[in-house]
């Protein structure tokens, strides 16, 4: 019996013409696509491997690799390339720390931030001496938390590593915030790290790099004392645990701040109060039960759908679960002040994404293992243009547009890789 498939010299000259003209075009259109779009070209390719590993089940390290490395220039982009604006970007405000203390020395510059954040302060002053104050020192910033991040996905789920990190790479969550809010992205990488250790000495140390990162991750040392079994804990406990944590934080959280608060929280809290940021916290509680339901609809799934799942399964799946049902506790204690809940309502959609994929992957049936997880990520895409398609939040945190339309050459431009400054 001959073999059907044949290596291409082995074709009649005919055929091997007419595959080397399809190869050339197809590598014609992908440099075109890079050269005039390379934003949507780069997703495109990515999302191609993202559909591949989930169908394949099968880890495979050239595709993870690639993978990562076309989301890190996809992400690095967004960020690297916003121009400074002098009204509420939080850019401007590290672009500026960056000016100010390029001379200090190493240890006048230790004296100056030695306290709260003094890890991403630490990075940004590195950075800046290495690569200089600009976009370079951004860039060089946001790929050292962009990797800690894959990393501790890849600790998590090798096989669909790929498509975990397609995926948030996918959400406004991580366009608009994740590469602008620079110490709370640097944080949550951590944090994802913390999640997928396993003894709790090394869990310590992430989550304390994390709180050195951002303020806000102190909040999550508690998470250290929560014994394994809690990792199955029932919906309803759950439930009623976050109603607690929801009365509770709208009683204790204005006497909190009355007494440790000072005027900087004050006017941030009359800020939000007066819509000027253009948030509303009641959408945020709605699509925080969402994705509550979400979670809980698919561990539920996950209990009876699967009689003996494999351990390491069961104790990383459940180990993110159990890391978002504390972030969305904290984030229902502290929701009567939003300045301080909007850090943990960043926090969980990169929790909802790993566990909706671990859960949807371990389906046996290629064809519901792909529907389920478009349903599920479908429901990710609509809740944040519902959250953020009114607000004006999107302009403040990104210049979407350029963002889709910018040519290499203009990305290169703005990266100062071409000699034209920014």
């Amino acid at each position: 019996m001959q073999n059907p498939v044949r290596p291409l010299a082995a074709l009649p000259d005919s055929e091997q013409a007419h595959s080397s003209v399809q190869w050339l075009l197809l590598g014609a259109v992908a440099i075109t696509g890079v050269w005039f779009a390379p934003y949507l070209s780069l997703v495109i390719c990515s999302g191609l491997i993202a559909a591949f590993m989930l169908l394949r089940q099968q880890p495979d390290r050239v595709l993870n690799l690639t993978a990562f490395l076309l989301l890190t220039v996809i992400s690095a982009v967004p960020l690297a390339t916003k121009n400074l604006e002098p009204v509420m970007n939080d850019k401007v405000n590290y672009y500026l720390e960056m000016q100010q203390y390029s001379g200090y020395s190493l240890m006048d510059w230790l004296a100056q931030f030695s306290g709260t954040d003094f890890v991403s302060h630490l990075l940004f002053k590195l950075t800046a001496t290495w690569f200089g104050v600009g976009n370079g020192a951004f860039a060089a910033f946001f790929l050292i938390s962009f990797s800690l991040l894959a990393l501790g996905i890849y600790r998590l789920s090798r096989t669909y590593f790929a498509v975990i990190l397609f995926l948030f790479c996918c959400q406004y969550n991580f366009q608009g915030l994740y590469g602008n809010l620079l110490r709370q992205g640097l944080a949550l990488s951590f944090l994802v790290l913390a999640v997928s250790e396993q003894h709790r000495g090394r869990m310590l140390l992430w989550i304390v790099m994390a709180s050195f990162s951002h303020f806000s991750a102190f909040l999550f040392l508690p998470y250290l004392l929560l014994p394994a079994r809690w990792r199955t804990v029932g919906t309803l406990p759950v439930l009623a645990l976050f109603a607690a944590c929801y009365l509770g934080g709208a009683v204790l959280m204005p006497k909190l701040i009355a007494v440790v608060g000072n005027d900087f929280l004050a006017s941030r809290a009359e800020a939000y109060v007066s819509g000027d940021f253009g948030n509303n916290p009641v959408r945020k509680i709605q699509i925080t039960l969402l994705y509550v339901g979400v979670v809980e609809a698919l561990y539920q799934f996950a209990r009876y759908k699967f009689r003996t799942p494999s351990p390491q399964f069961v104790q990383a799946a459940y180990a993110v679960r159990l890391m978002f049902l504390y972030n969305c506790a904290v984030f229902f204690a502290t929701i009567s002040f939003e300045e301080v809940a909007n850090r943990y309502s960043f926090n969980m959609m990169i929790f909802v994404l790993i566990f909706m994929v671990m859960v949807c992957g371990n389906l046996k049936d290629a064809v519901s293992r792909v529907l389920l997880t478009l349903l599920c990520f479908s429901l990710g895409i609509a809740s944040y243009l519902y959250i953020n398609q009114v607000g004006v939040q999107q302009f403040w945190y990104g210049d979407l547009q350029a963002l889709v339309t910018d040519s290499l050459p203009t990305i290169l431009n703005k990266l100062n890789l071409a000699g034209t400054p920014w």
